[in-house]
């Protein structure tokens, strides 16, 4: 939902739109995105869709993939405590997360979890880890291609202060798919986070910093 980092701020100064069909544009507009991926990817890596990962994700996967949600939340924790002791400052939101704050009707908070947990992963894994990571890869090897793709992957959310947590949450799950090998694998953990993220802004928002 990068989208939404942007969309957000000019529709809530004017509150035209309620927040969550802000997602719900937000996540139509970025529909399209793995789709012209997975269209040119295979022909442009010379590898099959299941050459780069789309097949059928057995127990070894799944496992890695649950044990990059676990690195994933210490790592954007470390990151997070770190921007705000060096900035001086306090704790830093995402836009998407207040959205998800600002929102009470039970609708509206499965569907902002539907395209948090399944619609943005999607997305961001087949632009971030399918195809920059790569790139990288091809090139210079695991640490070019992740950081590479995990910079990227934390500017692109538009928020400076999230930016650098952000990118080590992309550099574990870099480590996911390049692990496996599979393409779900990545998505099940970068989904699983994003839920999990919800769960704690849900029930814990002191824990979660909402």
């Amino acid at each position: 939902m990068i989208v939404a980092q942007f969309v957000a701020p000019s529709f809530a100064a004017t509150r035209r739109i309620d927040g969550i069909w802000i997602v719900v544009l937000s996540a139509l507009a970025e529909i399209f995105v793995p789709v012209a991926v997975l269209i040119a990817l295979p022909r442009a890596a010379r590898l099959s869709l299941r050459e780069l990962g789309f097949r059928r994700p057995d127990l070894r996967a799944v496992g890695i993939a649950l044990a990059g949600v676990i690195c994933g939340v210490i790592l954007v924790t470390l990151g997070a405590s770190a921007v705000s002791a060096l900035t001086h400052t306090g704790d830093h939101s995402q836009q998407t997360e207040r959205l998800f704050l600002a929102l009470r009707a039970p609708w509206q908070i499965g569907i902002f979890a539907f395209f948090a947990a399944i619609l943005a992963p999607v997305v961001e894994e087949s632009v971030f880890r399918l195809f920059v990571f790569n790139v990288g890869l091809r090139y210079g090897g695991f640490w070019t291609g992740a950081i590479l793709s995990s910079i990227l992957f934390g500017l692109a959310h538009g928020d400076p202060y999230n930016a650098f947590p952000l990118a080590l949450v992309g550099v574990v799950l870099c480590g996911v798919y390049y692990l496996t090998r599979n393409a779900y694998a990545s998505m099940i953990a970068h989904g699983a986070f994003n839920l999990l993220t919800l769960v704690a802004l849900e029930f814990f928002p002191k824990v979660a910093g909402g």
